[in-house]
């Protein structure tokens, strides 16, 4: 049975069930009441599925376990464990049950003050929802899902998540002559300018799978 009190005007519900623990503050009893039912049908119904609460577990033990068990079936680019490297150094601190849609948007913010483009931002918004997909899906874990799709549709909502501005010209026959001449006088062995063709011959780029 959900706890509701009030407290300085406002309304406290806090919910213990199964292990579970959750709390919110509103401004009317009958909005804290509504909260409270709907929390604990929830944990009836994660309860029932099997779903676990992640204790003692980090967004971080997330990724790498996320890691450790897919990549050697699906192996992915190294953007992409560049990514997850980068997600886990800026929110792999957070504990797993505490993550919320305000870290991941202030995370991202950052992201984006530091110079990280929407394309950018977008791809890695999107591995995080990945984990946390596979987190309680595969792992039966009670993670943040929802939270981490709520702040995804925030940063589109204000530009920081797009998709790859679409070009309006091809590379010229003379600005590949300019960038093979100028890679041919690097030193070392790699033949660059014969790359560079392969490259433009063949339309292959990295991988962000």
């Amino acid at each position: 049975m959900a706890n509701i009190l009030e407290r300085g005007g406002r309304w406290r519900a806090l919910v213990r069930k199964a292990g579970h623990q959750k709390c919110e503050t509103f401004s009317t009893k009958a909005a804290a009441t509504k909260w409270a039912a709907r929390v604990e049908a929830e944990i009836e119904e994660l309860r029932s599925s099997g779903i676990m609460q992640p204790r003692g577990l980090s967004v971080g033990d997330l990724i790498d376990r996320y890691i450790q068990e897919l990549y050697p079936t699906k192996r992915w680019g190294r953007s992409k464990s560049a990514d997850l490297a980068r997600l886990k150094k800026e929110l792999g601190s957070i504990a797993a049950d505490k993550l919320n849609s305000s870290h991941i948007v202030k995370s991202f913010r950052e992201r984006s003050a530091e110079g990280a483009g929407p394309v950018t931002i977008s791809a890695q918004a999107g591995y995080l929802v990945g984990v946390l997909k596979v987190a309680r899906s595969l792992w039966h874990l009670d993670v943040p899902l929802q939270a981490a799709q709520d702040a995804r549709s925030a940063l589109n909502s204000v530009g920081l998540v797009g998709k790859s501005q679409r070009r309006d010209r091809r590379v010229s026959d003379s600005e590949i002559a300019r960038v093979s001449a100028a890679m041919q006088n690097e030193n070392g062995t790699i033949p660059y300018p014969d790359l560079i063709r392969f490259a433009l011959a063949t339309g292959m780029r990295m991988d962000r799978s």
